[in-house]
This record gives structure tokens, sequence and C-alpha cells, in this order.
């Protein structure tokens, strides 16, 4: 009987040293495509604005995603035709919910816009 008293114990602390050495490994790396944050643009516009836009994030493969992950992006406004350049800033949920993106706009057309600066902002 002795043996088993001693042998709970042992097997509890091996479980236990076994579960931490597990709790430290890094999660795996969240990563993303240009594509993809420029669909999150694309989202997240529509439901600030109401609006379509086209957005442009580049094709990198493989972002690892953080908070305030800056990506550069190109968004054109479908009624002018006029582009801005705009950046994407991800922001991590978590480990299962994934990222959101905010999106900053700077002010005016960007030097590529199609129309040039006639073709102004409100």
């Amino acid at each position: 009987m002795r043996p088993h008293h001693l042998a709970a114990p042992a097997l509890a602390a091996i479980a236990a040293a076994l579960l931490a050495a597990c709790g430290d490994e890094p999660a795996p790396a969240m990563t993303t495509t240009g594509e993809q944050v420029a669909e999150s643009v694309v989202r997240t516009l529509e439901v600030q604005t109401g609006v379509v836009f086209e957005a442009d994030c580049g094709d990198e493969e493989g972002l690892v995603v953080a908070d305030d992950l800056e990506v550069p992006c190109t968004v054109v406004d479908p009624a002018t035709g006029v582009e801005q350049d705009a950046t994407a800033v991800l922001e991590i949920i978590g480990r299962n919910e994934g990222w959101r993106t905010r999106v900053e706009i700077a002010e005016g057309p960007s030097a590529a816009s199609p129309t040039g600066p006639e073709g102004g902002s409100d």
C-alpha cells in the first residue's frame, strides 16, 4: 500500500511538469497577406462610410501580425476614381479571434491619382 501513496503524488508532479513545459512554447505567429489586409480595409471603410472602396495593400505574403503593425495601402474612391494614400493599422483581437484593421487615410489624393491634385477633396 505504501508505494501507492508515494506514486500518486509523484505522478501528479510529473504531469504538472509536463503541462508547464508545454505552456513555455511560444504560440506560432499569426500571419496575413497584403491581399487580406486590403480586403479588411475595404470592409472597414464600407462599415464606416457606406461606400465600397477599392484597396491595394501590396502583394506581400507572410506578414507577421502585431499590434499597431502599419501596412501602407492605396484606396480608390469608386465615385471619383481618386486614389488616396492610406495606412492599415492592424490590432490583434485574440489568438482565436484574429485581428482587426483601423484605416488612416491621408489628406488629399495621392501622387499616383489619375485625376491629379485637381481632383481635390471636399
